[in-house]
């Protein structure tokens, strides 16, 4: 189980801002992805979003989204524990990559 930490910020930083604390954490979120210091998934559940919502917000605000091997994997690994009938050599992008990988364009 994760464990919790608390930030402390003063209310007056609450009221200059007009900002809420989810909307403060969201903004963190945002920061942190832009950084690199968290994946996709994990700034999306800092965020409290949807993938999609997520994803929405990072578009308007023109932030290119980095998603690599490693995000990916934490990705399917969050799903075949959803899902497991699923095997991992039997999902879309694996899939995919072996029918690029034998593509006879060039691909």
């Amino acid at each position: 189980m994760s464990s919790v930490v608390f930030i402390e910020i003063p209310h007056e930083i609450i009221h200059i801002t007009r900002m809420t604390t989810q909307e403060l954490k969201m903004e963190l979120a945002i920061h942190l992805f832009q950084q690199g210091k968290l994946s996709f998934g994990k700034d999306r559940e800092m965020a409290g979003m949807t993938v999609w919502a997520f994803q929405q917000l990072l578009g308007d605000r023109k932030i290119l989204v980095h998603y690599d091997v490693g995000d990916y994997e934490e990705d399917l690994a969050t799903f075949l524990n959803g899902r497991s009938h699923w095997s991992r050599d039997r999902t879309p992008f694996r899939f995919a990559l072996h029918w690029i990988a034998r593509c006879p364009c060039g691909g």
